[in-house]
């Protein structure tokens, strides 16, 4: 069925490619689906073995000691080996470091038994390649740059250092320790301007990625690198002298924001700290005056004559609190000091508050004198 499926398809869609390809014939076409179908099924297989085993292998890694972790499927834990490059299978635990492998190809294969107990390999091959070289920042002098870093040993180092004006590309052979250095000599001196510096390690005929780009302008009182996202600027105010002021403020933008930036915000803060105190103040003085204004006693409004004579007969508070006093310190010694008196020692320090005369009959009530004051709104209280 898959067959007759797979020669209407190609019949229909590709009668041109039959054509132009007659030298085809039907039977290799159905080879080559059927390959096609063979390969998508070991992918598969593949990739559900990776997930039992909890890791997948990179196809190429700059780490000879590359470092992988996993987990055994098999129902009674029988173990995972490894075979490196046709040697004997080894039992292997998790996480597991590769033996220094060396620069090249390598063939790796994996035994173990899957979740059903059944044995299963998994084949890869693994390609290391050198490491990424490392640039240090250069020595930029009149008519000489002087460049130096490290890589792998005993191995080539491509370099390229590029301008809008120069572009050079070099090879230098690093030493049994791996340092590397290379000097760029120009009689009539390196033209001012930005230049790009990177390079990349070869060994065996295997390369590494290119290096992260190392930025620095010649002409400058300074060397400015860029290490890919990472920017150091190396910069000293001593650099700073009367005739240059002008010119590298003007090519370092960043320094006059440095400077600018504390000033404009200490500006912001003194605005804001003192419309903030003017603004408490006036409120403060507001309310003090909405406070003199309005009685304290039951909210009632003062005229002004009620004003002016509060300010000068409001003692009264004092006096009453002198008084409670005195009478309170009367009522402790007595408590203090309990004795029997008579109702007439009693009331000898209360006669004023006494509602009796002296024979015992009820004082006759005193008239009580209505007072009546005129204020500037001439209302009578």
């Amino acid at each position: 069925m898959k067959k007759i499926l797979l020669t209407a398809l190609i019949l229909l869609l590709s009668p041109i490619t039959l054509l132009a390809i007659g030298d085809i014939s039907l039977s290799q076409l159905y080879a080559q689906a059927e390959l096609s179908e063979l390969e998508q099924i070991e992918q598969q297989r593949i990739k559900g073995l990776e997930e039992q085993l909890g890791f997948s292998l990179p196809k190429y890694t700059d780490n000879p000691s590359y470092v992988i972790t996993f987990q055994d499927p098999s129902p009674g834990k029988n173990g995972i080996q490894i075979e490196i490059d046709g040697k004997e299978f080894v039992e292997i635990t998790s996480p597991y470091t590769f033996p220094a492998l060396s620069i090249g190809e390598h063939s790796v294969k994996f035994r173990f038994n899957d979740k059903d107990g059944n044995t299963q390999t998994l084949e890869y091959s693994l390609i290391v390649v050198p490491r990424t070289p490392i640039i240090n920042p250069p020595v930029v002098e009149d008519k000489v740059i002087t460049i130096n870093g490290t890589g792998l040993s005993n191995s080539e180092i491509f370099l390229f250092l590029t301008s809008n004006t120069y572009n050079l590309k070099d090879t230098v052979t690093t030493n049994s320790s791996g340092e590397w250095s290379f000097t760029v000599t120009q009689e009539e001196g390196f033209a001012e301007g930005i230049y790009t510096l990177t390079a990349y390690t070869r060994k065996y005929g295997y390369a590494s990625e290119l290096s992260d780009a190392t930025v620095f302008e010649v002409g400058a009182s300074g060397i400015f690198q860029n290490n890919g996202n990472k920017s150091i600027v190396s910069f000293a105010f001593k650099d700073l002298k009367g005739v240059n002021i002008i010119d590298v403020l003007g090519k370092n933008p960043d320094l006059i924001i440095l400077i600018l930036t504390p000033f404009i915000l200490g500006c912001i803060l003194a605005l804001v700290g003192r419309n903030i105190i003017k603004s408490n103040k006036e409120e403060y003085i507001s309310k003090k005056v909405e406070n003199s204004i309005k009685g304290e006693k039951n909210g009632e409004e003062k005229t002004l004559r009620e004003l002016f004579e509060s300010n000068g007969k409001e003692k009264a508070p004092e006096e009453q609190i002198k008084i409670n006093t005195d009478v309170s310190k009367k009522i402790t010694k007595m408590k203090k000091e309990p004795k029997v008196i008579s109702k007439e020692d009693f009331l000898k320090d209360f006669k004023s508050v006494d509602p009796d005369d002296s024979a015992g009959k009820e004082k006759p009530a005193e008239k009580v004198k209505k007072e009546i004051k005129v204020s500037l709104t001439s209302r009578e209280e």
